[in-house]
């Protein structure tokens, strides 16, 4: 054998020395001296620095324990220099298999690292009171979540009262200069969890964290609160036994825990000076604002039946306290979110939620919530685009943290056909409520809009991630498989949506299913569709379905024949009211259109404004009746009058009606189609 060379020799040397296995046996050992230490001590009451001292100890004696290894040896007469190597030994060493040199290398190795990881955990954990550099206890906190608090109550009915206390101090504490709260919507998905508080802290993008629990019983509450930091160490905590049958006792406990809180984080005035009120819960009446309470509690479930139901409370509270300007905002927007969702298409909750609007910007023109309200009725029942965006603006003003006002400003942008200007409200509203999967749904349609479809289609996922049956993300990828020209994918998702809302208005949701199968080429799942609505009688066919109303038509003649035709248009057409005239017309020339009956198509085609429903309507009609080119004349006259509506959707629409296929291969819709704007998804982008 070759003679071994040198960093050989150094490593036979360590082993035969035995320092490798005291390197093993001091890294274990300190290990478990330091992990024990960092646990029992501060139980012991010894002063701070104790851990430090011993680290220091552990670290000093390593390279000594090391040096004296190499240089003595421990033998029965006691320690003694350690000897040369006999001639050959360090040969032997090297040449012995690799399976009796590794072992004692690789325990040195390990104990090594274990003695740095022990290091590492008692030099970066921080002790009591600290915050291991993330904030510095004399410095000021700047944010904070609040989480709902708990329901400790033997009956446990009291679920609305802790969210509603939670709610109160969230407010309270926003009124706080240089204090960041967290958005309810995201604060509030962690209700009823097992919290890791430096988890949700990360997830929140806060330092600090506030919740508690909630006991009732009778007019006696017993209230806990506690204040984490982002490290998980308590800043503050406090319980609070009170009775409560007056409101000004409610108003007091919050008062107190929200003064604590300020305090704890640093943010309390100087000394001498006065702290500000923070609690103002807008009525006297304490059974109205229990009522708003338990409302609220409802909204926040966003189901058809939890909104009826919060609007019902609403109108309670309201008439306990006429002048309640909360009550009446509330009432306000659980309307909007009925009819905004597909709740509801009555349009009394439409005007009743104008009503509730006014009113409460009556009692109280500062409520950033109330404007928020009025913009989205401006906007989606009024059609008044500038007096939508000024009262958006007062909301924002009033409240730069509100991110509904943000969130819905930027959603009617991009459906005007503007999703450019309104994804920075978007952006905001996010980064203000970050875990509200509605605010990240609808931001993924508008990049859609944008034609940014891979940033939609990643933001798609994260919502699905961090809530796998949140219903209108399977709407918004119905609207992104569009995007892709994916007509088989929209309806995979819109089926999903179907079965996700079982107990939401069952006309809306048939309409979208039955439109999605319409556009698939499904004319037998459309009619199957149309059924569950409308099992027999075609005269009880909802209002709703009217915007399907093709889909129907078409289906009807391909599955069942021009009679079935026929018979939907008799029974339909008289039930239109007057004031929707040009919509029975469009119903009775398309059918007779599609029936062969002539003379019928061009009377009702004589009584539709050129202008009405941008003209698609005519382009129906004479297309049905086999005019293409008069048909094409109609679609480029609407183009004309209003690109801005022609978006992807129109074009996914147009490529995809079975009734417009024979002008598939159409020069001039062909050419028509290449003016609108084009597919951003990876399979249209494959064609």
């Amino acid at each position: 054998m070759s003679e071994p060379r040198g960093y050989q020799r150094f490593l036979a040397e360590l082993k035969r020395r035995r320092v490798f296995r005291v390197m093993a046996m001091y890294g274990a050992v300190a290990f478990v001296v330091l992990q024990v230490a960092d646990i029992a001590l501060p139980g012991l009451g010894l002063p701070e620095w104790t851990i430090t001292l011993i680290l220091a100890f552990t670290i000093l004696g390593f390279p000594i324990a090391i040096v004296l290894a190499w240089a003595f040896d421990m033998t029965p007469e006691g320690m003694q220099r350690t000897e040369k190597a006999a001639p050959g030994e360090i040969t032997q060493i090297v040449a012995a298999p690799a399976g009796k040199r590794w072992p004692v290398g690789l325990a040195a190795a390990g104990g090594t690292a274990l003695f740095l990881v022990g290091a590492w955990l008692a030099l970066g954990r921080p002790g009591p009171g600290e915050t291991g550099g993330l904030i510095d206890p004399d410095a000021p906190v700047e944010s904070i979540a609040v989480l709902p608090f708990a329901d400790l109550s033997p009956e446990g009915d009291q679920q609305y009262f802790g969210d509603g206390l939670a709610e109160e101090l969230l407010d309270a504490l926003a009124k706080v200069d240089g204090l960041v709260v967290a958005a309810r919507t995201s604060s509030f998905r962690f209700r009823g969890e097992e919290v890791d508080i430096p988890e949700v802290a990360r997830q929140l993008r806060v330092q600090t964290v506030l919740e508690g629990s909630v006991r009732r019983g009778g007019d006696r509450v017993r209230i806990t609160a506690q204040l984490v930091n982002a490290d998980g160490f308590h800043l503050w905590s406090d319980s609070y036994d009170r009775s409560v049958d007056q409101m000004a006792d409610l108003i007091g406990v919050q008062e107190e825990i929200a003064q604590s809180i300020v305090a704890a984080l640093s943010l309390a005035p100087e000394a001498g000076s006065q702290l500000e009120t923070l609690v103002a819960l807008g009525t006297d009446n304490l059974e109205a604002y229990n009522t708003v309470l338990r409302g609220r509690y409802l909204m926040a479930q966003r189901t058809p039946r939890g909104l009826t139901s919060a609007a019902e409370e609403f109108e309670k509270a309201i008439e306990l306290d006429p002048a309640y300007a909360r009550a009446w905002a509330d009432l306000a927007m659980a309307h909007n979110l009925a009819t905004g969702w597909g709740f509801s298409t009555d349009s009394l909750v439409e005007q009743r939620g104008a009503e509730a609007t006014a009113r409460a910007l009556e009692l109280d023109p500062t409520m950033a919530q109330a404007y928020t309200a009025q913009g989205y009725i401006y906007s989606w029942i009024h059609y008044d685009s500038a007096a939508a965006a000024h009262n958006f603006a007062r909301a924002i003003e009033l409240d730069p943290r509100y991110p509904t006002a943000y969130h819905w400003r930027g959603e009617i942008l991009g459906d005007q056909g503007h999703p450019e200007s309104g994804i920075p409200y978007l952006e905001t509203a996010r980064e203000l409520d970050p875990l509200s999967p509605i605010i990240l749904t609808d931001l993924a349609h508008a990049l859609d809009q944008a034609g940014r479809w891979d940033e939609a289609d990643r933001l798609l996922a994260e919502i699905l991630e961090l809530e796998p049956d949140f219903a209108p993300a399977f709407q918004a990828l119905a609207l992104h498989a569009e995007f892709d020209n994916d007509p088989d994918g929209a309806l995979a998702y819109e089926k999903r949506f179907y079965e996700k809302t079982p107990d939401s208005n069952p006309d809306v949701r048939a309409r979208r299913l039955l439109t999605a199968q319409y556009f698939a080429n499904d004319h037998e799942g459309v009619v199957e569709t149309f059924r569950t609505v409308v099992p027999m009688d075609t005269s009880q066919v909802p209002m709703e379905l009217r915007f399907a109303e093709r889909a129907i038509l078409y289906s009807l003649r391909e599955t069942a024949g021009p009679q079935a035709v026929e018979a939907y248009a008799a029974a339909q057409a008289p039930r239109i009211p007057a004031a929707d005239s040009v919509q029975r017309f469009e119903l009775e020339g398309l059918a007779a259109a599609l029936v062969g009956n002539e003379a019928g198509a061009r009377a009702a085609l004589a009584r539709i404004p050129a202008d009405w429903g941008g003209g698609f309507p005519a382009a129906e009609i004479r297309l049905a009746l086999g005019e293409t080119q008069e048909s094409v004349d109609a679609l480029e006259s609407a183009y004309s009058e209003d690109p801005l509506v022609w978006d992807v959707r129109a074009r996914f629409q147009l490529e995809h009606d079975p009734a417009l296929g024979v002008l598939r291969d159409d020069a001039r819709f062909q050419a028509f189609l290449e003016r609108l704007p084009p597919y951003s998804g990876p399979n249209a982008q494959r064609e």
